[in-house]
């Protein structure tokens, strides 16, 4: 209980506060306008080697200028090809991988990385 009146404290005497500047954010902005990407299909099993479609909900992606995909989870990424409207990937998922949702990192040739969380889902195999 002793942190009450510490802050009750700080908030009276202003303990310097004058000297901070805070970003106040205008929630009317404009949100991210990143695209979102998702796999088609999303779902594996331990064990399985399969063909996937990474897509966007934009027209503007070059998907030939992905250069890599970087998988937080036990996902092997054997191949990708680029084509105009998706980009095809063979994936490994490993005979000891853990359930669970995978996240990954798309690199662009340019440097520009694009987080994807939940990209993958790793189910117990049926």
């Amino acid at each position: 209980m002793r942190t009450i009146p510490a802050l009750f404290a700080l908030f009276v005497f202003g303990c310097g506060a004058e000297e901070y500047e805070c970003d106040i954010v205008d929630s009317t902005e404009e949100a991210s306008t990143a695209p979102v990407f998702t796999f088609t299909p999303d779902t594996a099993s331990p064990g399985d080697i399969f063909i996937t479609a990474l897509v966007a909900d934009s027209d503007e992606i070059d998907y030939s200028a992905i250069t890599e995909l970087v998988f937080y989870g036990d996902v092997v990424d054997c191949t990708t090809t680029a084509r105009d409207d998706e980009l095809l990937a063979t994936i490994a998922i490993p005979e000891d991988a853990a359930e669970g949702e995978v996240d990954m990192v798309i690199i662009f040739e340019d440097g520009e990385t694009i987080w994807v969380e939940g990209a993958l889902n790793i189910v117990a195999a049926p």
